[in-house]
């Protein structure tokens, strides 16, 4: 008859003990849940630090600037021949000269001299030198520049020429001369103007044969 008594006095325990394992077991969820909630915290502390980087997005905003600048000043026209004689511009003259001698090419040629002034025979040459020879070789090498109060430029020049004849059996030509040549702005046809030579002396060393 003990054991029915044992029995009876363990079962109430044990319906006593269900209580507090679901406090248990609620404990824990709410501290799992409370851990959840403070993930998210953690996280955003965690990454605060790379936070002042994000601040040089408006210096990639500058950087990308100047390319937007570049954009803009290549839709620009062009800037206008300058009203100054300079060295630089002696040099980019007699440049164009050599080139376009060199490249046998009349139409650049003749755009560097200034018609009116230089005068018919003169243009009437060098025609019948392109005509007449089939390469040329210019060598030149400037002393000196000095701009004139005119607003025009002086241009002395060491200056060489071979030229070959079109027809094999004929003999080249070589003329050497130092060159005074005179260049001042004029107007052209399509509006502003362009830098022209306007006088040579020697006349002869370019385009006579």
């Amino acid at each position: 008859m003990a054991q029915p008594a044992l029995l009876m006095a363990i079962v109430p325990g044990k319906k006593t003990m269900r209580p507090i394992i679901r406090r248990q077991r609620a404990a824990i969820s709410a501290a799992f849940l409370f851990c959840l909630a403070l993930a998210p915290l953690a996280q955003a502390q965690a990454q605060s630090p790379s936070a002042p980087p994000a601040q040089s997005a408006p210096g990639n905003a500058t950087s990308t600037q100047p390319s937007a600048n570049s954009q803009t000043s290549e839709s620009k026209p062009a800037a206008p021949q300058s009203r100054a004689f300079t060295p630089q511009l002696a040099e980019a003259i007699m440049d164009r000269l050599a080139e376009a001698m060199r490249a046998h090419n009349l139409t650049k040629t003749r755009a560097l001299f200034d018609a009116q002034r230089m005068g018919v025979q003169f243009m009437d040459n060098l025609l019948a030198s392109y005509d007449y020879y089939e390469t040329f070789e210019p060598f030149y090498r400037i002393l000196s520049t000095a701009a004139n109060a005119d607003g025009s430029g002086t241009i002395i020049a060491d200056f060489s020429l071979d030229a070959t004849p079109r027809q094999p059996d004929l003999p080249g030509r070589r003329r050497h001369a130092t060159l005074h040549m005179r260049v001042a702005l004029t107007p052209v046809a399509r509006g502003g103007s362009d830098w022209r030579i306007v006088s040579l002396d020697p006349a002869n060393v370019l385009f006579e044969f």
